[in-house]
């Protein structure tokens, strides 16, 4: 979708939400909407509503893990706050396991350790950079954290990069949801 698109789903979740409406899903696919628009600090305003209405939806907890990560890369933030982490863990816990939420978790916690491999959550990175490789996560992903690319570099994952298998089977997108088309 363009610009133009995400701006008109945005009118039609606010139009949706002025009516009354205010399920789960129409604050995360709105924040979809403007996290695309990156006019993040609605798009927080939104996941932030939308995790009372249940605690344990995925893919709001995974969303508000990856609006963390965008943030922090546009310099919004300075530090992966510890909200990011918790909801990286419970979007774990509560879905289908992927390698993108893998490698995802993976970046997220790189990202906490200021990729210092000292850091107490950079072993946390590595262990969700090995679930992501074995499941046939593809290896470009990891190319926006630098110390994640050099650990590929340690032979506990190149034995892992040559056992794995050549094509990972298709998985279920956990991560924002594209805005529905709506009627007029």
């Amino acid at each position: 979708l363009c610009c133009q698109e995400y701006d008109a789903a945005i009118k039609k979740y606010n139009w949706i939400q002025r009516s009354g409406y205010r399920p789960l899903m129409v604050l995360n696919n709105r924040a979809y909407g403007y996290f695309k628009v990156r006019r993040l600090k609605e798009a927080q305003n939104d996941l932030d509503k939308a995790v009372p209405l249940d605690p344990h939806c995925q893919a709001v907890r995974y969303n508000r893990a990856l609006l963390a990560m965008r943030m922090l890369s546009l310099g919004k933030i300075q530090a992966i706050p510890p909200q990011a982490l918790e909801d990286m863990e419970q979007a774990l816990q509560w879905g289908p396991k992927t390698s993108a939420l893998y490698s995802d978790a993976a970046i997220l916690y790189a990202q906490a350790a200021g990729e210092d491999p000292r850091h107490p959550h950079f072993e946390r990175a590595l262990s969700y950079l090995r679930q992501a490789i074995a499941a046939g996560e593809p290896l470009a992903h990891f190319e926006r954290s630098s110390c994640l690319a050099e650990a590929l570099k340690r032979p506990e994952f190149e034995h892992l990069l040559r056992s794995r298998p050549l094509q990972a089977a298709p998985q279920p997108n956990l991560r924002l949801l594209d805005p529905v088309d709506l009627p007029e």
